[in-house]
């Protein structure tokens, strides 16, 4: 009897993939009811094998298969909750990593410095560089434009900027691919910093100003694509 049931469920799905739907439910949904109901039955019918004259014994087995069965589909109601909850302590616990925060958005956590440290991947290379909304432009340190493989000896550093240290002088670049996230930026331009005039690779508005937005919300930046 399962097994026809089993199959009936399988033969609605199929007709009804165009649909995406069975009896006015999601098919997803559907297909997780029938698998739901499955193994409350197999495990009913184990159990009454099983446990035959322990009555006591089978009750306590029941309850604990229930208590699984509940926590499955409460897990399922509330699984973007639970996936927003992960996601933001996964940003709380690793400052500038970038988490998922919906369609095309990614939110990256405060560090204890205060700045927003991003972990970005940049020509295939991992570094981090401070959000700065002041820098006209993408700025990378000596020691990061190495990292990430340029040819410093093509280098010409002919542009004039300010940094913390006064006014010197930066090379321009072009930057193949910028990964933060699940946002992708290809040909950004960018800044080569003189060595020992910039601490810290910075994301300035060659970047930023490809977003439709970047929020700032206490201790959590916002990149939205």
């Amino acid at each position: 009897m399962v097994l026809l049931v089993i199959f009936v469920a399988v033969g609605l799905l199929i007709v009804n993939h165009d649909r995406g739907e069975v009896f006015g439910l999601p098919s997803g949904d559907f297909s997780r009811i029938v698998l739901i109901g499955t193994v409350a039955t197999f495990a009913g019918a184990t159990m009454l094998r099983g446990f035959r004259g322990r009555f006591g014994a089978m009750l306590q087995s029941a309850a604990i298969w229930l208590a699984v069965l509940f926590a499955l589909v409460a897990g399922y109601g509330y699984k973007e909750d639970l996936k927003a909850f992960a996601e933001r302590a996964v940003a709380g616990l690793s400052p500038g990593t970038a988490v998922n925060a919906g369609p095309g958005a990614v939110m990256v956590a405060k560090s204890n410095d205060g700045h927003f440290r991003v972990k970005a991947t940049v020509n295939g290379r991992t570094i981090r560089l401070v959000v700065d909304t002041g820098a006209s432009s993408v700025v990378l340190t000596d020691r990061d434009a190495r990292e990430i493989g340029l040819d410093m000896a093509r280098l010409r550093y002919d542009i004039r900027v300010s940094t913390a240290n006064g006014t010197t002088q930066a090379a321009p670049v072009v930057l193949d691919r910028i990964e933060i996230g699940e946002i992708v930026e290809s040909r950004v331009s960018a800044l080569v910093a003189r060595p020992g005039q910039l601490e810290t690779s910075l994301l300035g508005n060659s970047f930023l100003s490809r977003m439709a937005s970047f929020t700032i919300e206490g201790d959590r930046l916002t990149l939205r694509r």
